[in-house]
């Protein structure tokens, strides 16, 4: 009778596995689909807003290069448009991921369990790839990249058209610009990776002949 029943409570700890590992796919999935739907929001601001201005920013100090009689506001507008365009650039080549990935995630099949899985490692895929991208944003990569920009209009101004004044501000308002974009970038998705890492496993107990199995698991 003894056997009977440790027979018995082992296949229903064996039943119990593939239950406790579905809610934990699940859970997982809804809090990666959490930290991509926070940041989903503010990077569309950021990468609109950034686009925005430097677009307007662009074709504004364009269109005064060109109507100006000054030769001075002529050369210095010039060169803020150049730098607003590769500003607006720089902005269209930035990746979109935290944009599109709740849709995403939204279309993806959930019908059965093997699908619901494939969906949690998709999100949570997602989740590090968008990471990935706001720690990149946020390196010494966007400040040189800035930094090397403005130094060049700057230089342009200074040994090309001998505008001094015209230049220092040009390199300060551009710094300023420059370090305001990369200090406004959402930083979600970082912090949720983090979140997610610290509760990536999950462990069970189940009963087994001779006494206890334990499992783990997503």
């Amino acid at each position: 009778m003894r056997r009977v029943l440790l027979v018995l409570a082992f296949v229903a700890g064996a039943l119990r596995a593939p239950s406790v590992r579905a809610d934990a796919d699940q859970d997982r999935y809804e809090r990666s689909e959490r930290v991509l739907e926070a940041t989903s929001g503010p990077s569309a601001v950021w990468w609109n807003g950034w686009a925005l201005g430097f677009g307007v920013c662009s074709v504004a100090q364009g269109a005064v290069a060109l109507a100006a009689r000054d030769r001075g506001l002529r050369v210095d507008s010039a060169v803020g448009a150049a730098s607003c365009g590769l500003g607006f650039a720089g902005v269209l080549l930035e990746p979109r991921t935290a944009i599109g990935a709740s849709a995403e995630l939204r279309a993806m099949d959930a019908s059965n369990p093997r699908a619901r899985r494939a969906r949690r490692l998709r999100a949570e895929a997602l989740v590090a790839q968008v990471a990935r991208e706001q720690r990149e944003g946020r390196s010494w990569v966007p400040h040189v990249l800035g930094g090397a920009v403005n130094l060049a209009g700057s230089a342009v101004l200074w040994l090309g058209y001998q505008r001094y004044l015209s230049g220092w501000l040009n390199l300060l308002g551009g710094t300023l610009v420059t370090e305001l974009q990369i200090a406004t970038r959402p930083t979600a998705a970082m912090v949720g990776e983090r979140e997610l890492h610290s509760g990536a496993y999950r462990f069970w107990l189940a009963p087994a002949p001779g006494g206890l199995a334990v499992g783990a698991g997503f």
